[in-house]
């Protein structure tokens, strides 16, 4: 008898816990797990879903070197010349948002650096040994890309400098995953951690 009872006591212990719900994927070039607690699993595949749509989106808008991404589009016109071009709001935005943390860092952080990281060999789908070309890492740095060459207006932007070549590798994951808590706060979701390659949020206490 006692036996019944402890089993039935554990079995309404179990039923009483929140179900934790885990889903990894591949997006940005990283592994990126996400774990939201205290929901349904219906309810935690959905909005695991959508951040996981959203991901997708700025993977292939932003993407530094697919010839068909925004980004790309970008950086093309910025090495054509002065003339502007409109690009979406939220490009603006992220811009924006980049040349301020440009500046409060002293030029630390540059995105705009993305010719000499192409010229590094980073920006491939596959890595394989390159040989490093001196002479163009040279007049890189001597062209010294800004993200103060960058001039916005409104939804249209240009570059005063022909070497600026935007790689956002080091603000989309952190933007991403600010995207991700609006889309888990507007879900009502209370307890989640997500972890895009090492970029972590965290919400609630769980």
């Amino acid at each position: 008898m006692r036996l019944l009872v402890l089993i039935f006591a554990l079995l309404l212990s179990a039923c009483g816990k929140a179900p934790l719900v885990q889903t990894k994927s591949y997006v940005f070039g990283t592994l990126v797990d996400i774990s939201i607690y205290g929901e349904t699993e219906e309810k935690a595949h959905e909005v695991t879903s959508q951040i996981l749509q959203d991901f997708q989106r700025l993977h292939h808008q932003y993407h530094a070197w697919q010839s068909d991404s925004e980004l790309s589009k970008l950086n093309q016109s910025f090495v054509a010349g002065k003339t502007p071009i409109e690009i979406s709001p939220e490009l603006s935005q992220m811009l924006t948002q980049a040349q301020t943390l440009s500046k409060q860092s002293q030029g630390l952080f540059n995105p705009s650096i993305g010719g000499l990281i192409s010229t590094w060999g980073f920006q491939r789908d596959e890595f394989t040994p390159v040989e490093i070309n001196d002479a163009a890492i040279q007049k890189l740095v001597l062209a010294n890309p800004q993200m103060s060459d960058i001039v916005i207006k409104g939804n249209t932007v240009f570059s005063t400098n022909p070497a600026v070549k935007l790689d956002l590798g080091g603000y989309a994951k952190g933007y991403a995953l600010d995207l991700a808590l609006t889309q888990l706060q507007k879900q009502g979701v209370k307890n989640a951690l997500i972890n895009i390659g090492g970029n972590i949020i965290a919400l609630g206490q769980h």
